[in-house]
């Protein structure tokens, strides 16, 4: 799963999955840079995951930030 790096929506909670159930990258605004595109990689080659979710929330700052052309949106 590649969620935000705002530690205030846990993905744990939010899929009633325990600690560990889910393999988790987060970045600012679900940007996607080279190792979080090789972390997902490693868990589709060596762990058997099957299913890759990007998953975003509203109010996101740097969404918002990467939409507006690096202005914030508030």
């Amino acid at each position: 799963m590649l969620g935000c790096a705002d530690s205030r929506v846990p993905l744990e909670l939010l899929f009633d999955a325990g600690l560990g159930d889910l393999f988790v990258v987060r970045s600012a605004g679900n940007t996607v840079f080279t190792s979080a595109i090789g972390s997902l990689e490693y868990a589709v080659a060596h762990l058997g995951i099957g299913l890759i979710i990007v998953l975003g929330h509203e109010r996101c700052g740097p969404g918002a930030d990467a939409i507006n052309g690096g202005r914030s949106a508030t």
